[in-house]
């Protein structure tokens, strides 16, 4: 009893001093900017705003980028779109030693605000960071750590801010681009479930996802009365090359060799043919329930429609199946697969000539699947 009294009196007291508390006239915002990370959800940077005031010994990071892998059902609710992240605080003192360790580069532009505009922007982020406030469903294009840092700072300025909409013509999967090319395995997993809406030309409030351009949108705004809204920017790490080409390396060089095996089996092994059919269909049948699952029971808005659904889909599961139990497969199936096998060198040719966008990986995986499924009917 005496504990929960305890524990009590001390929440009332960080509540009260939390509300009692305004920011000094030394008090002052920043908007921090790290580069890209070694880790899969920090290969596009991120974005957090710094609150100083020395006079007050307070030096909060507010992150918009707070989730947990522990979450129930993560990896489930990832796919379906409906991962919830948070806004947390942080002392900057850990903000700067997780980016040290990481080797981040990270940039910090000091916002040019008043006394009053300061306080509204620290009202505004305190309210946010409240329990029932701080949790936001998360969105890789329309709603993360960068388009809510843009977000508050353009709300939380009573006489408006004034931004430099030029932007470059761009859609979606070239910003992708920019950093994931660095993890071609991912990539190519990302552009295999992104439909031709992540292909669309982006506006200048859409590219605000990546952390960069937030930056960079930063760096141009100007306030109401006229003055620029950064007062200045200086890089807080140098950062150090943390990415190599390795993984690029290895990516290409298995799908070369597995592009070569095929040859190899098609035309010199052809007894081990059924075994790589087996096993080339099980995968590609299995990878596409959860293809199908993200396009039809996700909420992400850039996954239908999926034109790669034409080639990578379950009916793969039922050539599978047909193989396996099947020595020898009927003249009915191998008629259906040599017309899917037509379909899919077809669908390889439109992609190459730019009718439409496809991986360069699948320049080797859709050679690899015709080759092993097109047989003449004697010899099948």
């Amino acid at each position: 009893m005496k504990r929960f009294l305890y524990t009590l009196c001390l929440l009332l007291i960080v509540a009260t001093s939390a509300t009692a508390y305004t920011p000094s006239e030394n008090a002052k915002f920043s908007i921090l900017t790290a580069s890209s990370g070694k880790e899969v959800y920090k290969v596009y940077g991120h974005s957090a705003i710094r609150f100083q005031d020395k006079s007050k010994h307070k030096d909060i990071v507010y992150n918009y980028g707070l989730f947990s892998f522990d979450a129930p059902h993560f990896i489930l609710n990832y796919l379906r779109g409906y991962n919830y992240y948070l806004l947390g605080r942080q002392h900057f003192s850990r903000f700067y030693r997780e980016y040290s360790e990481g080797g981040e580069k990270v940039y910090e532009q000091t916002l040019n605000l008043t006394q009053e505009e300061t306080k509204q922007l620290f009202d505004a982020l305190e309210k946010n960071a409240r329990p029932e406030n701080r949790e936001y469903l998360y969105n890789v294009f329309y709603d993360n750590c960068a388009t809510r840092v843009y977000h508050i700072v353009d709300k939380g300025i009573d006489g408006g801010i004034v931004w430099n909409k030029e932007h470059p013509e761009v859609t979606f999967r070239d910003m992708l681009h920019q950093y994931n090319h660095i993890m071609p395995f991912s990539q190519m997993g990302i552009d295999l479930v992104f439909s031709i809406k992540a292909d669309k030309e982006t506006t200048f409030e859409e590219q605000l996802f990546l952390p960069e351009n937030v930056r960079q949108a930063f760096d141009k705004a100007i306030k109401y009365n006229g003055e620029p809204l950064v007062s200045n920017e200086t890089i807080l790490l140098e950062g150090r090359k943390i990415h190599n080409n390795r993984e690029l390396i290895i990516f290409n060089l298995t799908l070369l060799m597995l592009l070569l095996f095929a040859i190899w089996i098609r035309f010199r092994k052809q007894k081990f043919i059924r075994a790589y059919r087996v096993i080339l269909y099980l995968i590609l049948g299995l990878s596409s329930l959860i293809v199908c699952f993200i396009a039809f029971f996700s909420i992400h808005p850039t996954v239908l429609p999926n034109i790669n659904l034409i080639w990578i889909n379950p009916l793969w599961l039922f050539f599978a199946g047909s193989v396996i139990f099947k020595k020898q497969p009927q003249i009915v199936f191998q008629k259906a697969l040599n017309i899917w096998s037509i379909i899919i060198a077809l669908f390889l040719v439109l992609g190459i000539s730019g009718v439409f966008y496809l991986h360069y990986g699948f320049y080797y995986l859709l050679p690899i699947i015709v080759l092993l499924s097109y047989r003449r009917i004697n010899k099948a």
